[in-house]
């Protein structure tokens, strides 16, 4: 891992794919973890997509006024799906979560410690050109912003992007127009969302310089302090 002058400024942004493909490749030795924690998510997302059609049946169901035996069990067998299949998507989604949340601890480890390991093969004039409180933030909260990236970034991005595929394509079935006019709503979505995190990547960028600026600053702040402090009564002693 590459360190630079990154306490005062970042350098040069490198290009998404590259980050990408260095967080995936890191993100690799959890793959058993990243696996199980996919299968749930693909569950938990083919759960929630199932939920409204067992909503509308039952209210279909309620709605008929057939009090008769086929009616009634018709409604029950509905009423008792819509539950096992909300028990289901809430178990599924806390499974994922929490497998999602523990790869990304442990990727949060594996960037600190490389990120370490190469802090402490940097010369000694390295340290006299950035300030050990700049090094400590990137250490600390860049890496956790950066591990996020995968863990809970891509999570959400596979577990929507299926559902719009499978929702479209079940909507498309059952209204065309409908099917239609959701696509042009997600397409002009999507517009605004793609902008929305190209400043949202620049604002965290720049959210992570100031608290590394002020890391660093804040030390000398603290020192001129009690510098200020102790020699007070020096002052009024004359």
């Amino acid at each position: 891992m590459e360190v630079g002058a990154a306490s005062k400024q970042s350098g040069p942004v490198e290009p998404l794919q590259r980050v990408a493909g260095r967080l995936l490749a890191l993100a690799q030795q959890d793959w058993p973890v990243l696996t199980l924690a996919a299968v749930f998510m693909v569950s938990a997302a083919l759960a929630e997509l199932a939920i409204p059609v067992y909503v509308s049946r039952a209210i279909a169901l309620a709605t008929a006024a057939s009090s008769s035996a086929d009616g009634v069990a018709a409604f029950r067998a509905a009423t008792q799906s819509l539950l096992a299949l909300s028990l289901a998507f809430g178990l599924l989604s806390g499974a994922r979560g929490t497998l999602f949340s523990v790869a990304n601890q442990r990727l949060v480890c594996r960037l600190r410690e490389r990120l370490f390991a190469a802090l402490i093969k940097q010369p000694t004039e390295f340290f006299d050109n950035n300030d050990v409180g700049g090094l400590t933030s990137r250490l600390g909260a860049d890496c956790a912003a950066v591990a996020r990236a995968v863990c809970t970034n891509v999570n959400v991005l596979v577990r929507n992007l299926l559902q719009v595929l499978v929702g479209g394509v079940f909507l498309a079935t059952l209204s065309p127009q409908l099917a239609f006019a959701a696509a042009l709503a997600s397409a002009l979505l999507w517009l605004v969302t793609a902008r929305y995190g190209r400043f949202s990547r620049r604002a965290a960028r720049a959210l992570q310089d100031a608290t590394a600026t002020c890391a660093a600053r804040a030390p000398r702040r603290l020192r001129c302090r009690g510098m200020r402090l102790r020699c007070r009564p020096c002052w009024t002693s004359t």
